[in-house]
């Protein structure tokens, strides 16, 4: 939920960059719209679209934790 990805980005040493694999079942086609909507919100409110989406996963009471893939350090 970054929008890194967003109309067919892909960014050097990101994860679908270095591999295809898993790419369309992480980001549809049909996702872009979302996506793209959704950074624009985040952006309205001067926010990182990656931090809105752990707050927004930490307002869930079963959620235990909230685990974030990084693919370097």
């Amino acid at each position: 939920l970054s929008g890194k990805y967003l109309e067919g980005a892909r960014p050097a040493g990101a994860r679908f960059t270095l591999s295809d694999r898993n790419h369309e079942r992480y980001n549809p086609e049909r996702a872009q719209e979302a996506i793209h909507a959704y950074v624009q919100l985040a952006r309205q409110h001067n926010l990182d679209p990656a931090q809105m989406a752990i707050a927004y996963a930490l307002t869930k009471q079963f959620m235990g934790s909230v685990i974030i893939g990084a693919s370097t350090m």
